[in-house]
């Protein structure tokens, strides 16, 4: 999977920023763009590259991208067959992208972040490119993620598992300043429970981990002998997690 090609910064350091969540849309100019989010998005007002969220008062960066010929190439491939055909074909007319941008990160970072694009699909938005995570979300699941606002909501809206051949990976945990996981020795199907189940014990209760634990995702299943790793893809690399891996072998 391919980041689009627009490169953010913060205006402010050289540092890439921490979360960047791309929404397109098909907006007739930037104008367009103010009004609608002032009218449409239940609270938010965007002013210069500033998003506001009214009664909490808070604000992200937000900048904007004009249409970019392989966005829609680019989120046929992260929606993993998620998205529908005619989203796709509609997004190869859209007009602009808004990206998020947060040089933070954490739990609550990412629950307000996942608000303020609910906001912007209410304003024109179509659907949701989460950039650290190689990840793209259809609208109509965005908005079914939304109300719970939990660990599993959350992770579900912002990291992926890829892999093949029992060696499968998440990617977007950074969000939250965890690390990845790494689920080795299962099938998809059951990498796919251990590492839900184990990013949201992370995301939930950020437990003291360590070289050679284990963990199961309930009594009587399978366990998974704990290692930690420093990353998958190197600094430098959009996916990269500067808070590491841990990597599960399921014990035989």
């Amino acid at each position: 999977m391919s980041r689009s090609s627009e490169k953010f910064s913060n205006g402010m350091s050289d540092s890439e920023p921490a979360i960047v969540i791309g929404v397109p849309g098909t907006w007739k100019d930037r104008s367009e763009i103010t009004t609608s989010i002032a009218s449409r998005s239940g609270g938010y007002l965007f002013a210069g590259r500033v998003l506001m969220h009214l009664e909490t008062k808070k604000v992200f960066e937000m900048d904007i991208q004009e249409h970019n010929p392989e966005l829609a190439g680019f989120m046929r491939l992260e929606g993993i067959g998620q998205i529908h055909e005619e989203d796709l074909a509609a997004l190869e007319n859209h007009t602009f992208t808004l990206y998020l941008i947060s040089d933070e990160t954490g739990h609550e970072v990412v629950s307000a972040m996942m608000n303020a694009v609910l906001a912007l699909l209410d304003s024109g938005g179509m659907a949701v490119k989460i950039e650290n995570a190689g990840l793209s979300v259809s609208a109509t699941r965005w908005r079914e993620l939304h109300p719970y606002n939990s660990a599993w909501s959350l992770y579900r809206g912002m990291v992926i598992l890829v892999g093949e051949n029992r060696d499968y990976f998440t990617c977007g945990m950074s969000a939250f300043s965890l690390p990845d996981c790494e689920v080795v020795g299962s099938n998809l199907e059951q990498a796919f429970e251990v590492a839900t189940e184990f990013c949201c014990y992370q995301i939930d209760e950020t437990p003291t981990l360590g070289q050679g634990h284990t963990f199961s995702t309930a009594e009587g299943k399978p366990r998974h002998h704990l290692s930690f790793e420093t990353y998958i893809y190197p600094p430098g690399d959009y996916r990269h997690n500067p808070n590491g891996i841990w990597k599960l072998v399921l014990m035989t």
